[in-house]
């Protein structure tokens, strides 16, 4: 089909308005030189229309010849062929760009081989971030390869100061357990109450034991998240109390529909902690009742609670609550090892929650917590 000359000089402006830069190099002449370049290109580049034609495109990367793309053009080429590739360009100023280059061949009616045409995109501000996001993934696994490595070295040391700690424990055990068998010592009352503080110092410290291990646990590990079910989870462990304290009363309320998205195990731990803690401070309160429901904070999220009416505290001691070993009352009024509350916010943070409290002496307390993904079917939508 014949084009006429209206055409060809509105195609002519079509390429030259391009943003994109356009240019075509002639295959017929030694060394290709380009013929046309738009004007998109001169801005590109720097270099005006002049000072690039009749010259080879690669003046552009100009010593810096040993790119991978460079040797797929000209494989493309020498094949007759298309390519599209990344290339390091610079402009005239000496400033590198990323040049996203396509490239297509033009033949003529014969089907020889005439010409190159050249698609040139900058693509410098879209390199640069995905350079830096496979920065900050390499990062990422890097820290995570470190964490792992830390937390396999923690869960070694846990495991040998266990062993290490236990086997003096059992020994104290067991001539203690002797002491208490010896006739000479059967009737004798003081020996009985040492014998006791030693059965009983070295079961807690079995216990502080186990809980450092539960403690470091928590730090290690991949978290597998899935849709838990507060409500049910803290129903059952009420039942479990009440039904290894059948001499307790003690009002409970849980309210239904509390979902959380939490690595199951973990969060396990946390409404035991709670729970435990709550059911442990309403023993010497008549009337005693333990809550667990859900409210809406000022910026609409959902957060959960665990409330309780028992011996409360002082809550300008509340900046000792989540610390490990420190307890806001003495053992010899409520036993524990000061370890559960560390624990549980340490689960909280790793799934990037948070945990507070209110309470006050005699009066009870509420710990309140929120974990992204919290869920009340039962509060209202507004």
């Amino acid at each position: 089909m014949k084009t006429d000359v209206a055409e060809l000089q509105l195609l002519y402006r079509a390429i030259s308005a391009s943003n994109n830069g356009i240019t075509i190099s002639d295959m017929r002449r030694a060394g290709r030189p380009l013929i046309f370049v738009n004007q998109a290109f001169t801005q590109m580049t720097g270099y005006s229309s002049e000072e690039s034609l009749d010259r080879n495109c690669r003046f552009l990367q100009g010593s810096d010849t040993g790119q991978p793309g460079i040797q797929v053009l000209r494989d493309a080429i020498a094949a007759g062929g298309e390519a599209t590739v990344l290339l390091r360009n610079y402009r005239k100023t000496g400033e590198p760009f990323c040049n996203e280059l396509s490239i297509s061949p033009v033949r003529d009616d014969s089907g020889t081989l005439t010409h190159y045409i050249g698609v040139q995109h900058d693509v410098s501000v879209r390199e640069a971030a995905a350079s830096e996001i496979r920065s900050l993934n390499l990062r990422q696994t890097e820290q995570a390869l470190e964490m792992q490595v830390k937390n396999e070295a923690l869960e070694a040391f846990s495991n040998s100061a266990s062993h290490d700690l236990r086997a003096p424990l059992a020994s104290i055990q067991g001539f203690a357990s002797m002491l208490g068998r010896d006739v000479s010592l059967a009737n004798s009352v003081r020996a009985k109450y040492y014998l006791s503080r030693i059965n009983a110092n070295t079961l807690h410290m079995s216990e502080l034991i186990e809980a450092l291990l539960n403690l470091g646990k928590t730090a290690a590990g991949t978290l597998n998240l899935v849709s838990c079910n507060v409500s049910a989870m803290a129903t059952n462990l009420l039942a479990s109390y009440a039904a290894g304290n059948p001499a307790r009363v003690v009002k409970v309320r849980v309210q239904e529909g509390l979902f959380v998205m939490a690595d199951r195990p973990l969060f396990e731990r946390v409404m035991e902690n709670l729970l435990s803690n709550a059911w442990k401070f309403t023993s010497k309160t008549g009337d005693a009742f333990i809550e667990v429901g859900s409210e809406i904070d000022q910026d609409g999220g959902v957060v959960l609670y665990v409330k309780d009416n028992g011996a409360g505290f002082d809550m300008a001691e509340a900046d000792k609550l989540f610390a490990e070993f420190s307890r806001l009352h003495p053992t010899t009024e409520f036993e524990g090892t000061g370890i559960g509350l560390a624990l549980v916010r340490r689960v909280l943070q790793r799934h990037g929650g948070a945990i507070w409290a209110h309470s006050k002496p005699e009066e009870g307390s509420t710990f309140f917590f929120r974990l992204p993904g919290s869920r009340d079917d039962a509060a209202p939508t507004s």
